[in-house]
């Protein structure tokens, strides 16, 4: 998991197979960019997680890579568009759902 915090900090990552979660790893040094590895997740499965740094706080879900090799969707935008109202003219989120993808690259 790689995220990015405005202060130098500590990050923690929660995460399981359903809310509940259970496994945790943490990060020792104060840094800005985070990285952590999950391990033990198995493969083309639905994983609920929870990020914290500091203060701030952040969950969602992610589907694991399959076991073996399979045609995938995916979805590579290049500028997201995110000044302003820009995102939400252009309808990006909808059109780029319509493709069913099973991950985003920006």
């Amino acid at each position: 998991m790689i995220w990015e915090t405005h202060q130098a900090e500590a990050g923690e990552v929660t995460f399981g197979a359903d809310a509940t979660l259970g496994s945790t790893v943490s990060g020792t040094e104060s840094v800005k960019v985070h990285r952590l590895r999950m391990t033990g997740l198995n493969a083309e499965s639905v994983y609920h997680y929870r990020v914290k740094s500091g203060a701030d706080v952040a969950e969602g879900t992610f589907k694991t890579a399959p076991a073996k090799p399979r045609p995938i969707t995916f979805i590579m935008i290049g500028d997201s568009r995110r000044w302003g109202k820009r995102w939400e003219e252009t309808k990006m989120e909808a059109h780029a759902a319509q493709w069913n993808p099973e991950f985003y690259l920006t």
